[in-house]
This record gives C-alpha cells, structure tokens and sequence, in this order.
C-alpha cells in the first residue's frame, strides 16, 4: 500500500500500489437475511474475512493514480491526496467526486506532491469541524482548505529552522 489505510463504517480503505482505492468489510459474517444485524467473526476469522466491497480506480474516477494520504470527512465523505493529478479528491460513499481541491502549482491553493524524478507525496487529513489539512510536499508546505474546497491559509518553506520543511509527506490532527 501507499499509506496507512483508514476504517470507517466498518469498511478499511486502502490506497493499494496500481493507483486504486479499494474499500474492504472486516470481520463481519454475512447473514441471509438483509435486515438482520451482522454479528462479529470470531477474531481468527478476521483476516480470511476481508472481502473487498468497493473499488475506486481511474475508470471510475478520471485521474485517479498515486493515491496517498487519506481521512474520513465529517460527513462521511472519503479524502484522498491524489498524486497523479496534484489533487485532493474529495469522494461520496458512492464513489463519485464530489470536488477536486487544487491541481499543479504554487500560488496559494495550488499543489505539488511530485518533487523531479521521484514518486508524488503528500498526505491529507480532515479536522472535526471538516476543514482539510494537505501536506504539499513538494511545495514545502501545509495547506488549509475549507470543507467547500476554497483555500484558507498555508505555511511552511524548504528549510530545518522553524516552520519549515524538508519533506512533508503527511498530516494529522490532533486532539486540540
């Protein structure tokens, strides 16, 4: 995988080496009845138990490749720091887009997660109230974006002193 894989809704998300996204039902043993409610599979179970439920690639979503970082918006929304296209894809449950956030550049709103002659990095992460953090490697940088898309705010440069870079290739958020 390219990154660290996210659960949600019972379903683990992992951006996988051809540049697909695909969603997986852990530990849940599947009932004849639609209605009834799933029960756990016994813990030795849960690893033969992992069936893929969904899979994004670029036939389905046009640019799609290299995906890296990814969170789970607020309101359910799947986050994917797209390397292909230097694009933060925002996705439904259902699998379409519903906005891109970004595209090549280094004016305020613009990203850059591929640096000359290495593979694209870069990471995103979704805070509480749905603001989108995107680490802009190749920019040196983290940007801020509204849950809407539209650019907030960014820092950071290339450098060792403080509030800088040398190669930020992911973000979190933490509790505060």
């Amino acid at each position: 995988t390219r990154t660290n894989p996210i659960v949600s809704g019972g379903s683990i998300f992992v951006a996988q080496e051809d540049g697909t996204i695909a969603a997986y039902r852990a530990g849940v043993v599947a009932t004849p009845d639609p209605a009834a409610t799933p029960s756990p599979a016994p813990i030795g179970k849960v690893a033969k138990a992992l069936k893929p439920v969904k899979t994004f690639d670029s036939t389905a979503i046009p640019g799609l490749g290299m995906a890296y970082g990814m969170d789970i918006a607020p309101d359910g929304t799947l986050i994917v720091a797209n390397g292909r296209s230097d694009q933060v894809l925002v996705i439904a449950k259902d699998g379409a887009v519903v906005r891109r956030i970004g595209g090549h550049g280094t004016a305020d709103g613009k990203l850059s997660f591929q640096r000359e002659g290495q593979d694209p990095l870069g990471g995103a992460t979704v805070a509480p109230d749905g603001t989108i953090y995107v680490a802009d490697s190749a920019n040196f940088r983290v940007q801020a974006f509204a849950p809407d898309g539209n650019f907030l705010r960014s820092w950071g440069s290339f450098g060792q002193d403080d509030g800088q870079f040398l190669d930020p290739i992911d973000v979190a958020i933490g509790p505060d």
